[in-house]
């Protein structure tokens, strides 16, 4: 009997054991590629392929390169719906990447008008400053367009936020 439990719990731990680590790695090497391709399709546009990988479960605080999140990949490429999305189903507006810039950082930067007016209603914090101390309003001040329309609308509306001028 007692052989014959040895033999048992020797099979489990030689035969059982490593497949469940090998199907552990497995499932994070599945959930990695899932939410890399969740980050292509906002950066791409490709809205199908987006609820696709929202139904199998992509996290939509995911980050890619530079520690951007799925929705700084949003903002910068100017994807109101896949933001909006993002928003609704709990992403955290004011995470950083590796430089510091928050996804309203990096729309204001670009004159994003929705985009900026989807995070500030989502609560995105106007005050936060990156790695270079930088705020979105230095940002949207100190671009190259500057004056457009588009830039002018993104001061009012952070502005309007409590955001100051420095």
């Amino acid at each position: 009997m007692k052989c014959t439990l040895v033999l048992i719990l020797l099979w489990f731990f030689v035969a059982v054991e490593p497949k469940i680590a090998c199907q552990s790695r497995a499932i994070k090497a599945t959930k990695q590629t899932l939410n890399r391709k969740f980050l292509n399709s906002i950066e791409g546009g490709d809205v199908i392929h987006f609820y696709r990988y929202l139904r199998r479960g992509a996290n939509v605080n995911t980050r890619g390169f530079v520690r951007t999140t799925a929705l700084m990949t949003a903002a910068l490429n100017g994807r109101t719906t896949f933001l909006a999305i993002l928003i609704a189903r709990g992403a955290r507006v004011n995470s950083k990447n590796q430089f510091g810039n928050t996804a309203l950082i990096d729309a204001a930067s670009f004159g994003e008008v929705e985009m900026v007016r989807w995070l500030l209603a989502a609560g995105a914090n106007g005050h936060a400053k990156n790695e270079s101390d930088r705020t979105a309003m230095d940002f949207a001040l100190k671009s190259a367009y500057a004056k457009q329309d588009n830039y002018q609308e993104v001061i009012r509306l952070l502005k309007n936020s409590g955001a100051m001028e420095r």
